[in-house]
This record gives C-alpha cells, sequence and structure tokens, in this order.
C-alpha cells in the first residue's frame, strides 16, 4: 500500500508591496542578463528584479496589430530575447471573430511586439504551453491535437505534426525543451474527468 504524506511548500515573498492587481496565465520569462523576472498584467508586461522584488520597468504591449495581445512567451537564453505569439482577433460578423497569430519578440522595457511572421500562422492556439529550441531556433505550440514548430528567424511554420499519444493520451501540455537531450518533455493526460490520471512523456 502506498501512502501520501501532505507537506506543505513554504512560499516566501520577494516583493515588499503589491505588483500588479490581476496577472495573466500565459506565459513568464526569467531573463538570466538582467536578473529579471518577467510577467504581464492586462495589456502591461512588468520586469521584477529577483533580489529586491521592485519592479524595474513597466510598460504597455505597443502591438503593430493595434487591437491584439500578446501571449505564450518564453524568454530564449541563446539571443536573449522573449518571444511568443501576438494575436489579432478581427469581428467578421455577430457573435463571429477572425483569429490571426504571429509569431513576435517583445521589449519588456518598452512593451515594443515586433512581429516576426510575415503572415498569420494560425487562427487559434491552446494555451498549454509552448517551448523553445535554442539550437535549430524554433518556437513550438499547440493547436489542439495539432503540434506546431515556427522558425524563429522568419516566421514560417517549420512544422506541423499531430500528435500521436499511447493508447488513452488525450492531451500534451505543459510541455518544455530540455538542451542537455534535446527533447520537449512535458504531461501527458489521460483522462479528462476524475480521477485525472497523468505522465511525463516526451515528443
Amino acid at each position: 500500500m502506498v501512502c501520501c504524506v501532505r507537506q506543505e511548500v513554504g512560499l516566501t515573498p520577494v516583493s515588499q508591496s503589491s505588483l500588479a492587481t490581476v496577472t495573466n496565465i500565459n506565459g513568464a520569462a526569467l531573463d538570466q542578463n538582467t536578473g529579471n523576472f518577467i510577467f504581464t498584467s492586462g495589456t502591461n508586461i512588468i520586469s521584477i528584479d529577483l533580489n529586491s522584488g521592485v519592479a524595474t520597468a513597466q510598460a504597455p504591449f505597443n502591438n503593430p496589430l493595434q487591437s491584439g495581445t500578446f501571449t505564450n512567451f518564453r524568454y530564449n537564453s541563446s539571443d536573449s530575447t522573449i518571444y511568443g505569439l501576438a494575436i489579432k482577433s478581427t469581428s467578421v460578423g455577430i457573435g463571429q471573430t477572425l483569429g490571426e497569430i504571429y509569431l513576435s519578440s517583445i521589449n519588456p522595457t518598452s512593451g515594443q511586439i515586433s512581429l516576426i511572421s510575415p503572415q498569420s500562422v494560425g487562427a487559434t492556439y491552446t494555451g498549454t504551453g509552448n517551448a523553445i529550441d535554442p539550437h535549430q531556433m524554433v518556437y513550438y505550440f499547440s493547436k489542439g491535437t495539432q503540434f506546431y514548430g515556427i522558425d524563429m528567424y522568419n516566421g514560417q511554420v517549420y512544422s506541423s505534426q499531430a500528435f500521436s499519444f499511447p493508447e488513452g493520451g488525450l492531451s500534451f501540455s505543459n510541455y518544455t525543451y530540455n538542451c542537455a537531450d534535446t527533447t520537449i518533455y512535458g504531461i501527458i493526460s489521460a483522462s479528462n474527468t476524475p480521477p485525472f490520471t497523468c505522465y511525463l512523456g516526451k515528443v
């Protein structure tokens, strides 16, 4: 019989005061060169010093898509740049929207978003994670059961493959790239109703 021991995880606040009233669950970045933790709040990007917990920069998104947003972002240590998806939604009728997705980078100090993709690389995405292969410079994200790789130099689709799950697998999420063995690891969910079952997997 396996017995689980409940333990508490101690959290230590670094910031002495509140940094934002709301946070977006769409990515976070850790810039090791500047020692900043970077997150978004509403339509702002905020940089926090890791040692003091004080905001070192805060700027609204400066998005060439105008009404768009920036999401699913990650810091790439090979070129010290934050990459993510610039999203534009356009109303095309009552209750209907047209989505456009562009691989982009962002300057965390100014909030300036720079589009890399010359045209939209998709209409929707699944907010289950993203990964960067810094060796081949490919940004990965998913849409349902489709796994996309985007060339980070030209913003074009590098690969688009359907996930092939082992028996019982339903989704692949929380994934990240491991430089040590050049493999993407994540969580394979095998159920979508309780009791939930999840396994470490790789793609």
